[in-house]
């Protein structure tokens, strides 16, 4: 096995010959229960976890024109996975369950930071086939800025796992200390009204079987704000760990092919039911499929640095294809989510003096215009009177006018339109006061019917919140520069 002090994966013999084989190995089951915050030796055991939901993908859902994840119960994955014969994709849920000694609070709270490599082509779209087909020349291209983010975690004292995905790394911690969750929680800030109707009505517009409790949703929203703060910490670090673009989620230019690295927090733009990310012991299978590689191909998520093991990326190149291989490294190291209650407390206090938080204040003093004054506010004269205002109106009004698809999916545009927007009202890092307008006027244009959103964002996604988390994590760069 490979550990701080090198060497190689332990092998063994090749048992494992087929991927339902792989799925049913003690030391895959063990692992994967130890990571969804269970314990166990066969998916009899799976009740034990910290989840409330799993999502699954597999060859089926690749091929629909629906989402490509299923949201099912935990007692489900075992039928699951017969029945798509082990070729399926596992997501855990952000969403805990009810912590039994203390009531009101989650189990556990989560806080991930997930490091991607990205390439954006010429025509401005997303190129995924490069990083998933190229692994050697994406995971060598990381390896500096995972080092570099990984010793800034560490400078912070939070115990964390790295796994490696099909494009890069995700770096894990929890809280499960229910005086550190409720600090989590007040750091949250308010929740939307929106956001809180659709958490009660769970059951009707979603999967979940129960309405959503609040107290997950302000421990989920609180722990996104600390993930910001961390990344704003690690920037200069990542940025000269690399000669290529650092970035906090994969915007490209216009006209340029880009190519970099991303430390992506886009999950404070959505509600707690609503995120998952792809499980440690998984394989790693949608997003190879849909960049056109063979649907026979299967890539295991495996650990990368945890308690006393620390795997160089040219260890992982074998493994990570061989499932016999990757059941005999699931099997060798810890791959449970460290406790880091006492360093998360310790960095709650930092983020509190911290301008990113005095940025989060801004938003919570304010929900911005209600709906009613949308149309006399924000949206008067077909947003002229805030167009005019910026430094370059004929690109402003170019955005809002094709907002769908501009203003989702190119974040480029997302970014520059929400920076354009803030200077116009007078806002700086001296004056944050008109930060909540910004994200109202980004949710009058997602509100606007004019745009034709179709249900966009009556079920899983919420206008409200994607626009508020839009604008805390775009002038949250405000900050990179303030910390050494």
């Amino acid at each position: 096995m490979s550990r701080s002090e090198g060497g190689s994966p332990s092998t063994g013999h090749s048992r494992i010959s087929n991927p339902e084989q792989y799925w049913h190995d003690r030391r895959v089951v063990s692992s994967i229960l130890g990571y969804l915050g269970g314990i166990g030796t066969s998916w009899d055991d799976i009740g034990t976890i910290s989840n409330e939901y799993l999502a699954v993908s597999d060859r089926e859902k690749q091929l629909s024109s629906k989402s490509p994840l299923s949201t099912i119960p935990p007692a489900e994955l075992e039928a699951r996975i017969s029945k798509v014969g082990g070729w399926l994709e596992l997501h855990s849920s952000f969403l805990q369950k009810e912590s039994e000694q203390h009531a009101g609070f989650p189990r556990r709270v989560i806080l991930g930071w997930d490091l991607d490599y990205f390439r954006i082509m010429r025509d401005g779209n997303y190129d995924e086939a490069t990083p998933i087909r190229n692994p050697s020349m994406t995971f060598s291209t990381l390896e500096g800025p995972y080092r570099a983010f990984g010793r800034s975690l560490d400078d912070l004292g939070v115990p964390n796992i790295s796994y490696m995905s099909g494009k890069g790394y995700h770096f894990m911690a929890q809280a499960s200390d229910p005086a550190v969750i409720g600090k989590i929680q007040q750091v949250a800030g308010p929740i939307e009204d929106s956001v809180k109707g659709k958490l009660e009505s769970a059951p009707q517009i979603s999967k979940s079987p129960k309405p959503v409790p609040l107290y997950n949703e302000t421990a989920y929203k609180g722990a996104g704000r600390l993930q910001q703060w961390v990344n704003n910490q690690a920037m200069r670090r990542l940025r000269r760990s690399t000669p290529n673009n650092v970035e906090i989620w994969d915007k490209g230019f216009p006209g340029a092919a880009v190519e970099g690295v991303e430390a992506d927090n886009t999950s404070t733009l959505f509600t707690v039911n609503n995120k998952a990310t792809s499980t440690l012991g998984s394989p790693y299978l949608t997003k190879g499929w849909r960049s056109g590689l063979s649907m026979n191909r299967m890539v295991v998520q495996l650990p990368a640095k945890g308690r006393d093991y620390d795997y160089s990326w040219e260890d992982m190149m074998g493994p990570r294809l061989n499932l016999e291989e990757a059941a005999g490294i699931m099997g060798d190291v810890d791959c449970r989510i460290p406790e880091a209650s006492l360093a998360i407390d310790a960095l709650i206090n930092l983020y509190m003096s911290s301008g990113l938080r005095k940025l989060h204040e801004a938003m919570d003093r304010s929900m911005g215009d209600s709906p009613e004054e949308f149309d006399k506010g924000y949206r008067h004269n077909n947003y002229e009177a805030i167009i005019s205002k910026t430094k370059q109106p004929e690109e402003v009004r170019w955005m809002i006018d094709y907002a769908n698809p501009v203003l989702v999916q190119l974040r480029y545009y997302v970014d520059k339109l929400i920076f354009q927007v803030f200077e116009a009202m007078g806002g700086s890092k001296d004056n944050l006061d008109p930060a909540p307008h910004v994200a109202g006027l980004l949710r009058s244009i997602y509100e606007d019917p004019r745009f034709r959103w179709g249900e966009r964002w009556l079920r899983h996604d919420d206008a409200h919140r994607f626009a508020r988390g839009s604008v805390e994590q775009a002038l949250g760069q405000l900050f990179e520069n303030d910390y050494p």
